[in-house]
């Protein structure tokens, strides 16, 4: 289906959540990840509408789902968020895709709220103290937030991406990129968060 969605806006707790959707039939939400916009995911919006209603949004502190002050990342008030936009189209139920930290405000979401869950997707959600050489992988992130705080994000995220795989493979369609600001806004309201 050719991707043509309906934009919308729903208030939640000091901040206006810009969210867009089509399709009909079952509800599916896509919820971002660092980056904080949802642009990534409308090639699958197009793909998925003509069997589901897809929707996506630009979460709280990120692109055009702007507070006035920006405080520390709070899994819960994610999820809460992700259950505003679900209750703004009406539904009760929905399946939960979430990629990168976004599925962990999935996982969030799902311990809150199981009865709004119909099925959940955490796409590789960041949950390193799950995996056996979970030590290595803390340190890591802590030296990435020290490089962050000391050289910048241009050298972390130098670093960060040399370890990820993938991304550039041939045949990979390329995803929209955040706004110039998203990742400095992660950068100083996810220090507690790894």
């Amino acid at each position: 289906m050719e991707f043509n969605p309906t934009k919308a806006i729903v208030h939640n707790e000091d901040c206006d959540l810009h969210y867009w959707y089509q399709g009909k039939g079952p509800l599916i939400i896509f919820v971002p990840g660092g980056n904080g916009h949802g642009r990534q995911f409308n090639p699958l919006i197009a793909a998925l509408s003509n069997k589901y209603t897809c929707v996506t949004f630009d979460r709280r502190q990120m692109s055009a789902s702007q507070v006035k002050v920006n405080k520390r990342l709070n899994p819960p008030q994610q999820a809460r968020d992700i259950r505003a936009v679900i209750q703004a189209l009406g539904f009760e139920k929905s399946i939960i895709f979430g990629s990168s930290s976004g599925g962990i405000f999935s996982l969030q979401f799902a311990h809150d709220f199981p009865e709004m869950v119909d099925h959940l997707i955490s796409h590789e959600a960041p949950t390193v103290t799950l995996l056996p050489d979970a030590s290595s992988l803390i340190e890591w992130f802590l030296h990435l937030m020290e490089v962050y705080e000391t050289r910048g994000l241009e050298q972390a995220a130098s670093e960060f991406g040399a370890k990820l795989i993938g991304y550039d493979d041939e045949g990979i369609p390329k995803v929209a990129k955040p706004e110039p600001e998203n990742p400095g806004i992660f950068g100083t309201t996810s220090s507690s968060f790894c």
